[in-house]
């Protein structure tokens, strides 16, 4: 699958559980564009809303036992962009798994 499209759908996916707003995709860091945007997010929720974010996370499928080893090992100042990447891969990887499956049916 093509880089880009592969970062349209995962952004897509993203932008659908975390509510936000439809923005222009930039080309030339796409994955970083999603970073930034997805980091302030965890990072509030992480500090005022924390039962909304694992309901978040186990809505996105991301497997427990890795929430769980983010929370007790990583360093407090970077919990929000662990937590931001974990989000992205899984996202990823749900995008590929799709499209192998969808192509495989066809």
């Amino acid at each position: 699958m093509e880089e880009i499209v592969l970062a349209e759908k995962s952004i897509e996916l993203i932008r659908k559980d975390f509510d936000l707003p439809d923005g222009e995709l930039i080309t030339e860091d796409p994955w970083g564009q999603l970073f930034d945007q997805l980091k302030p997010i965890i990072k509030s929720m992480l500090d005022s809303d924390f039962s909304q974010l694992l309901n978040t996370l186990y809505r996105i499928d991301l497997p427990e036992n890795q929430v769980k080893s983010i929370l007790e090992t990583a360093d407090p100042a970077k919990l929000s962009e662990e937590i931001t990447n974990a989000i992205i891969a899984r996202q990823k990887q749900k995008v590929i798994l799709r499209a192998k499956y969808s192509s495989e049916n066809q």
